[in-house]
């Protein structure tokens, strides 16, 4: 695993979301959907919740995009912003992916 570089901006607890969110996969991106329920349910197989904490579950929500799509939407971005995360924590998030992606997802372009 790659050293994490904690900044001011990101906990450790923040950081532990990010790790989180790699291992949810990318059917918990919305935890409370259709598919997610259905595998949950009915499937039986694991799907992750939604964590209690707003801010952390649009960091969670964020960092699954981040590491199983090859685009980051805007409203994705901006929501993550709103939760309180700072552009440079972002990057931060968005550099570590990367590390072990081998690329950086690309960021869909604000709307004009």
């Amino acid at each position: 695993m790659n050293a994490v570089s904690f900044s001011p901006n990101l906990s450790e607890l923040d950081w532990q979301v990010v790790e989180i969110a790699r291992k949810d996969g990318p059917r918990s991106v919305n935890p409370d959907g259709f598919l997610a329920r259905l595998s949950r349910e009915f499937l039986g197989l694991p799907a992750a919740r939604r964590l209690t904490n707003e801010k952390l579950e649009a960091l969670r929500r964020f960092c699954v995009r981040a590491w199983y799509w090859d685009l980051i939407r805007s409203k994705d971005l901006q929501t993550v912003i709103e939760a309180g995360y700072s552009s440079a924590a972002v990057f931060q998030i968005l550099a570590h992916v990367a590390g072990y992606r081998g690329f950086t997802p690309s960021i869909q372009d604000q709307p004009t």
